[in-house]
């Protein structure tokens, strides 16, 4: 345990000795997504809203079925905001090895700083997200609840969750690309099974397996967060979940302090 905490602090002091380099890369990525394009920052802030415009209308006119225990429009707006923190985050990250080649090879930037980096526009995907399903709180009049002080929390454990499955991934993806094609796939499969715009059962066969999913624990307890409070979450479920998350960030963190050197030399 000491050997991880310490492999994590030294990722840490990277990411704080080389935050210019993450606002230089940041800078740069803006810059990439407005290049030869009249609307500019239009395309970095639209993309977020088609995902949510679509689901809505399609549960608006019953093509989806609803949530009896919520309105439709937060399961939904909440649902995809937090599957499609996930899914970008751990998309982003495989495809950091790849996009990233030249400053990887040539440059003395740390691994971890340029993952963070070129995750800028998923934070702030987030943020644009969080605006809405703010916005929809208010508009429905949920109260406030003191559960709400455990948000910050849920978005750490997520955030380390998808960092960690990210970085397996696109260090497999070095040997063989079916890990990157397989986890496009796994992401399909599990927006439709992890209560992102309609509800999946919670009993039967399907129900315990889905209990073991970690998608699923996250958009479910985080939503009954927003709307019910702490009081929602199935603590035992949520606490494994955690817990097999913090293995896996562990892993993550020790495959990038022993591999980085190994993957310099190798591209």
């Amino acid at each position: 345990m000491i050997l991880y905490l310490k492999i994590m602090y030294l990722l840490y002091r990277q990411i704080v000795d080389n935050f210019e380099h993450i606002i230089t890369f940041i800078k740069r990525d803006i810059a990439i997504a407005r290049a030869d394009t009249k609307l500019g920052l239009f395309w970095v802030v639209f993309p977020p809203l088609v995902p949510l415009t679509v689901f809505i209308g399609l549960a608006s006119l019953g093509v989806i079925s609803r949530s009896s225990d919520m309105p439709f429009v937060m399961f939904i707006v909440i649902g995809i905001t937090i599957y499609r923190y996930i899914a970008q985050f751990i998309k982003t990250t495989i495809n950091v090895l790849k996009s990233e080649r030249t400053a990887i090879k040539n440059y003395a930037v740390p691994l971890v700083v340029l993952i963070f980096s070129k995750n800028a526009m998923t934070f702030f995907h987030l943020i644009f997200r969080l605006v809405i399903v703010s916005a929809v709180v208010f508009y429905y009049g949920v109260e406030v609840k003191p559960g709400w002080l455990f948000l910050p929390l849920f978005f750490i454990i997520i955030t380390l969750f998808s960092f960690s499955i990210g970085v397996f991934i696109a260090f497999k993806n070095l040997l063989y690309k079916d890990f990157g094609k397989g986890m496009d796939m796994v992401l399909v499969y599990v927006f439709f099974v992890s209560s992102v715009i309609f509800p999946f059962p919670k009993t039967g066969v399907l129900g315990t397996i889905n209990k073991f999913n970690p998608f699923n624990t996250f958009v479910d307890s985080t939503r009954g967060l927003f709307y019910f409070g702490i009081e929602y979450v199935d603590i035992t479920v949520f606490g494994i979940t955690v817990l097999y998350s913090m293995i896996f960030f562990c892993v993550a963190c020790k495959m990038i302090h022993y591999g980085e050197t190994k993957i310099r030399s190798i591209m």
